[in-house]
């Protein structure tokens, strides 16, 4: 599963502020359960202003609102039941 969030000014038209971050949620080797990995953010999308900077994985690791990323991720995988039990069901294979 992949999880961008983009964090900035939400109360005018002005993206400049704005940063994404992006994450893919899953199964990792070696790792008892799903994993959280920084992704490029928002690579799934066409370069949009709403954007704002996308992040790649190095540059999040530096950026000062990782934090605020991470609880939100984790505010995700706590509190929404449609993603818990995605994460829960073993993939399927062909």
């Amino acid at each position: 599963m992949l999880l961008d969030a983009v964090f900035g000014t939400w109360d005018r038209d002005d993206h400049s502020d704005h940063v994404s971050f992006g994450c893919r949620i899953g199964p990792v080797p070696g790792q008892p359960g799903p994993a959280v990995q920084l992704m490029p953010a928002a690579a799934s999308f066409d370069a949009v202003a709403l954007f704002g900077q996308r992040l790649s994985p190095a540059q999040a690791q530096q950026h000062p609102r990782l934090d605020d990323f991470r609880e939100l991720v984790q505010h995700v995988l706590s509190t929404n039941t449609v993603i818990a039990q995605h994460l829960a069901t073993p993939p399927r294979h062909a």
